[in-house]
């Protein structure tokens, strides 16, 4: 297309822009004049002619601008700040896709701020994804995850899932680009994972391909070839051409980058698929860009004719669409591709165009940074709002500011929380542990000084039989007995270290037990009452071994001492204590003058062991009582 000719297309969409306007509102005047106001008239007016605007970013940059503009007239005749903040946003993203980057940063910023300050944080999020993307084509990376970081937190908060997946993909991608395959992995493995909740297939397949492409920068090139025929399946199962072209040529630079010659022929084979593809789509640029791949293979491969062909008919559809940067591109093909043809006039020759066109780059370059000046000079010039604008974003900047002060101190404050109690846990965890290592050297000393004694005991017993040969009887009978004391011992101990019997109910019973053999081996009577509530507690091991040992060595002291007929045990739990009381109604002693060896001392020794408290109560003919308090 010409020059005059793309003037003409201009003028005749601005004047058909113009016109549409009014058969717009005479569609809508039946509406619109009922129940509403002039200025909401004005506002809808404003916003009918934005999205028309907006519609326009794409295909058509220059006249999104025009009719950008007169929705910024019309919204703010209508005194509208909504209005006038999506007109704002729609001229920032016209001007973005005219390559205008510093005015496109200016306009959605005012934009941004004024969805702030009118506490629209679905807008604002929009806002910051749109200003992302602006920093992005600029490589300005830092800028781009900032707005992108903002954006996913107000998407966040307001369940905006759509904005938030974008803003994802999006983060992944830059991470991508600058290299940090770690961090873009988590952020695209997120952004398929949302993808897949909300079911929503377009976004799940656009998804799954940028996760492929950073395996495919990652030289993952399997995994990259798997994840892009699964974006590929879900393509075709909503019809999307156009996704699936860009996924199968994507292919097809995977097989290009093993360079072996099966891959090579792999990768022809797919960049032809998607080249068969933008043909039916009319994608005429796509489609030449497929050539061009073909060709730089068959090159590669020293197919040197086809190459040529194919390079040529690239070439053609780029100079009649006057795409300087892949005419750049394919001029410098063409020489390297003469060069191997050792036609060295030829790639001389095509090396010069090359250089043109890079030349011409440049120089457009310099006018478009010279343009968005002349642009920021007009809008501070004729602007009034600018000043207002900008006062708006420096109040914005320092609540910014002071917001990221709270949230380094805040986050300092958790990392100090976190700390404490990590060490709080540390300290409880080493005490827990020199508990064990206590009930350890315990359990060993009382299985060396029991079992080991009685063992020892056995021993000598059986020598002492072997050399008698009288009264083997008694002897044997001994051995017995000390032999089924060691069992019980034993018994005991394995009953007090199994976590099994932590629960009360099992503490219930081994008392139950051993008092029944009390009653069957003994004149005396001993009543045992436990409460009901004991049952359903769980012990620690050193309170229910310990428990159990003060119980036993406080009935054996009465049937040794104190010439008793009654023993009474109560057992019950309150307000998370454990109460433990045994009383006798036999001697009694002297309790501030007692030498009974080192019975009521073991027993104080382990109540206190678990925290307990031991109180003992006696006197002359009117027997014991022991009271035990033990905290749970």
């Amino acid at each position: 297309m010409t020059g005059s000719h793309r003037f003409l297309k201009k003028i005749l969409l601005t004047f058909y822009c113009l016109l549409l306007l009014p058969s717009l509102h005479a569609q809508e005047n039946k509406l619109l004049f009922q129940n509403l106001s002039e200025d909401k008239l004005m506002a809808r007016k404003a916003n009918i002619v934005d999205s028309f605007a907006y519609s326009l970013t794409n295909s058509n940059p220059d006249s999104s601008l025009l009719v950008g503009r007169i929705a910024l007239k019309i919204a703010a005749q209508a005194k509208s700040s909504y209005s006038y903040a999506l007109a704002l946003n729609t001229i920032g993203w016209a001007n973005f896709h005219l390559g205008h980057k510093d005015s496109a940063i200016w306009y959605i910023t005012s934009a941004k701020i004024m969805f702030h300050d009118m506490g629209k944080p679905l807008m604002e999020s929009r806002m910051l994804m749109n200003l992302s993307s602006v920093y992005e084509a600029e490589s300005n990376y830092s800028e781009a995850l900032e707005n992108l970081s903002a954006s996913v937190k107000l998407a966040d908060l307001n369940k905006d899932t759509v904005t938030q997946l974008i803003a994802e993909k999006t983060i992944g991608i830059i991470y991508r680009k600058q290299g940090h395959f770690e961090q873009a992995k988590v952020y695209l493995q997120r952004a398929v994972q949302i993808a897949a909740s909300q079911k929503d297939a377009q976004y799940y397949a656009d998804a799954v391909s940028s996760l492929a492409s950073l395996y495919m920068q990652m030289n993952s090139l399997d995994t990259c070839r798997i994840l892009y025929l699964k974006s590929i399946a879900v393509y075709k199962a909503i019809n999307d051409l156009t996704g699936i072209a860009l996924a199968t040529e994507n292919i097809g630079v995977c097989f290009a980058h093993i360079a072996d010659a099966r891959s090579l022929d792999s990768a022809i084979f797919y960049y032809q698929r998607a080249y068969d593809i933008n043909i039916r789509l009319n994608n005429k640029f796509d489609a030449a860009y497929e050539k061009m791949l073909i060709s730089d293979i068959q090159t590669s491969k020293k197919q040197y004719k086809l190459a040529e062909k194919n390079l040529k008919e690239s070439l053609s559809v780029f100079d009649s669409m006057h795409v300087v940067s892949e005419e750049y591109s394919g001029y410098q093909s063409l020489s390297v591709l003469y060069d191997s043809m050792h036609e060295y006039d030829k790639a001389y020759q095509a090396i010069l165009t090359a250089n043109i066109y890079y030349d011409t780059i440049n120089k457009e370059e310099k006018n478009q940074a010279i343009a968005d000046m002349l642009v920021r000079y007009e809008a501070n010039k004729k602007d009034t709002m600018i000043a207002l604008l900008n006062a708006r974003s420096e109040l914005a900047e320092r609540k910014l500011s002071r917001t990221r002060i709270i949230e380094f101190f805040s986050i300092l404050l958790i990392v100090f929380i976190a700390l404490l109690t990590l060490l709080l846990l540390n300290r409880n965890n080493i005490k827990q542990r020199l508990k064990q290592l206590q009930m350890r050297n315990q359990i060993a000393g009382d299985l060396h000084d029991e079992v080991g004694s009685s063992l020892s005991s056995i021993l000598m017993l059986g020598k002492i039989a072997m050399a008698e040969q009288s009264g083997k009887e008694e002897i044997i009978n001994k051995i017995n007995s000390n032999a089924e004391e060691m069992i019980e011992r034993i018994s005991d101990i394995v009953w007090a270290t199994n976590p099994k019997y932590d629960d009360g109910k099992n503490l219930h019973e081994k008392i139950s037990n051993y008092i029944l053999q009390v009653n069957k081996l003994s004149q005396r009577t001993v009543d045992l009452n436990i409460g009901d509530e004991i049952a359903g507690i769980k012990f620690q091991m050193d309170v229910r071994r310990n428990v159990f040992l003060i119980i036993k060595e406080a009935i054996n002291n009465i049937l040794k001492h104190a010439n008793a007929t009654i023993i009474t045990i109560g057992i019950y739990a309150e307000q998370k204590k454990l109460y433990i009381q045994v009383s006798d109604n036999g001697n009694g002693f002297d309790a501030h003058n007692h030498n009974d060896g080192n019975g009521l001392e073991n027993m104080k020794a382990r109540a206190e062991n678990v925290g307990g408290k031991f109180v003992l109560t006696s006197a002359h003919g009117k027997g014991t009582e022991i009271n035990i308090v033990i905290p749970m």
